[in-house]
């Protein structure tokens, strides 16, 4: 038991010290983002160590300790997004109907053929800008209902996982279509028209993600969201 014990928060340290080591490598940046459930772990093990450690006392004060250091921590880097802290772009106080805009995402999953449930939630939603990731040519024929909705649309359908599909009840201007990075890993960039004649500019962006399968760093990821 003592022995599982150690390795169980051995393990749970591991996680928190493999994303501080500035690598581009997928093992390391995979553990960037799970913070809150790296906390729960920490926050889970740290009694367990104290009710079932039976070992060196050393051994146990310091596991007591790495473990609340490491509590502190990912506390730390999860506060700036709970409602405690500080916003950083505040709620808006009026309404400025010509100046409102509402968006819908959705990654539908490439291999995903339930299309009539995807065009039904879009209907449901009726957002002025619908964007679709990981949408193939399938996808963009079976999506084209929309087009009695949304009359502005850019259709980037790829059998790589990484089209996309953004319609748009206003207008779009200036539209563009780019492959910053890689060559089958497109960005959509264009204004939006408000209906008060104010422009806003959005980037719709799918980047690979550090994992085995699909790019073993996150530079590229990375660079493309800079």
């Amino acid at each position: 038991m003592n022995l599982v014990i150690v390795c169980v928060n051995c393990l749970i340290l591991l996680f928190t010290l493999l994303s501080l080591v500035k690598n581009a490598w997928w093992l390391f940046r995979i553990f960037d983002y799970p913070r809150l459930q790296k906390l729960v772990l920490a926050l889970v093990c740290l009694p367990l160590t104290l009710a079932f450690y039976r070992g060196d006392t050393i051994v146990l004060y310091a596991m007591i300790g790495l473990m609340l250091a490491n509590i502190v921590y990912l506390s730390t880097q999860i506060y700036p997004f709970t409602p405690l802290a500080g916003k950083q772009v505040l709620k808006a106080t009026r309404d400025i109907p010509g100046q409102c805009l509402s968006l819908m995402i959705a990654n539908v999953y490439q291999d995903n053929k339930n299309w009539s449930a995807c065009l039904k939630q879009v209907q449901q939603v009726n957002a002025d800008v619908v964007l679709l990731l990981e949408t193939d040519h399938q996808w963009d024929q079976r999506m084209s209902p929309l087009a009695d909705t949304y009359p502005y649309s850019v259709r980037v359908p790829l059998p790589n996982t990484y089209g996309m599909l953004l319609y748009s009840k206003l207008e779009l201007v200036d539209t563009q279509v780019k492959y910053l990075v890689e060559p089958g890993i497109p960005s959509i960039h264009t204004d939006v028209l408000l209906p008060d004649g104010t422009r806003i500019k959005i980037f719709a962006l799918h980047p690979t993600p550090p994992v085995p399968t699909e790019n073993p760093r996150s530079t590229e990821r990375d660079k493309e969201l800079y």
